[in-house]
């Protein structure tokens, strides 16, 4: 069994974000979620640092809604 007294240094974050309804961030973050669902994007494989091209195509789907594909 240790003795030790430990002092950890408060960390030195950025202030977290509440997302509360009716604030600044909440509202940013609901305008970028409606941005991303309105686009498709490509998402590449790379390999060891090569693009690789198939004509395999798999969808892919929102995580926090998954009937958005």
């Amino acid at each position: 069994m240790g003795n030790g007294i430990f002092k950890i240094p408060t960390p030195a974050n950025e202030p977290g974000n509440t997302y509360a309804p009716g604030t600044k961030e909440r509202e940013t973050i609901k305008a970028e979620l409606q941005r991303q669902s309105e686009i498709v994007v490509d998402i590449p494989v790379i390999i060891n640092g090569e693009n690789i091209k198939t004509d395999t195509v798999k969808q892919v789907v929102m995580p926090h809604d998954h009937q958005h594909v």
